[in-house]
């Protein structure tokens, strides 16, 4: 049983770290909107809309 724990965690670090140097190489794929900047800021998550702009999930495509 702790084997198959500890290999799923394993598994899934290595796949944590596989996304971030991939979206690290991307880098910078889309741009913030100043709507989005100002829902987000209100929420509370501007940091998290900032990073996900970063990595191309959210904003505006370059």
């Amino acid at each position: 049983m702790t084997f198959w724990i500890m290999l799923a965690v394993t598994v899934f670090f290595v796949m944590l770290i596989y996304k971030v140097i991939k979206a690290i190489i991307q880098g910078g794929n889309n741009v913030p909107t100043w709507r989005g900047i100002i829902i987000s800021a209100m929420l509370g998550v501007l940091p998290l809309y900032l990073f996900l702009c970063w990595i191309g999930k959210m904003g505006e495509t370059r």
